[in-house]
């Protein structure tokens, strides 16, 4: 199931290099259940997120403060991530994702109702990459005993939700079924961790 779930959320901050900071920033408001206007869970969410980004050193945050508009972008994304998850019964951030073979153990951003959400706040469309992604957690949560049928991908800054069936997926990128595929997965990321 695809859906446009509300308004696009304009890029308005000035420095391209501060997008991750602000999703995160953004997606921690909405975790922690935040109130968006409150400058000191802002400035809260921010440095959590600056914390989180600090792990990756690809695209390390720069080290100045947010500014108006980008604290502005920040309030408008976690505005609309919330309503985009507002339905969600069961939901739960930044779920534990158990390792598995040479992949340590990581967070999904979230689980909802039975199935497992990537949040891409972004100006493009959904990639394989981020289909990948989403296997791989699913298999690395089916390897330590925790099942989910379907898988889902949330932008909040399109307004896009996703949400497909693992079986659905699984027979689209490779002819098996969901556990035939999962086992497949699992077994590549512990061969990786003996044979190396």
């Amino acid at each position: 199931m695809s859906e446009q779930v509300n308004a696009r959320v304009p890029t308005l901050g000035s420095e391209v290099r501060n997008s991750s900071l602000i999703a995160e920033a953004a997606f921690a408001l909405v975790a922690r259940g935040d109130s968006m206007r409150e400058p000191v869970a802002m400035g809260a969410a921010v440095e959590s997120a600056r914390r989180y980004l600090l792990g990756f050193s690809l695209n390390p945050p720069s080290d100045h403060s947010l500014d108006g508009d980008e604290l502005e972008e920040v309030r408008q994304l976690a505005d609309a991530l919330a309503r985009m998850t507002r339905e969600f019964v069961h939901i739960e951030f930044w779920p534990s994702v158990p390792g598995c073979g040479v992949v340590d153990t990581g967070h999904a951003d979230i689980v909802a109702d039975g199935c497992i959400y990537e949040v891409k706040s972004v100006s493009r469309k959904f990639r394989a990459s981020d289909v990948r992604q989403l296997l791989t957690y699913c298999a690395m949560f089916s390897a330590n005993g925790r099942q989910y049928a379907e898988m889902g991908l949330i932008n909040p800054r399109l307004g896009t939700r996703v949400n497909v069936s693992l079986e659905f997926v699984a027979q689209g990128v490779s002819g098996l079924s969901w556990a035939e595929l999962a086992r497949e997965i699992i077994r590549r990321m512990t061969e990786l961790q003996v044979s190396g």
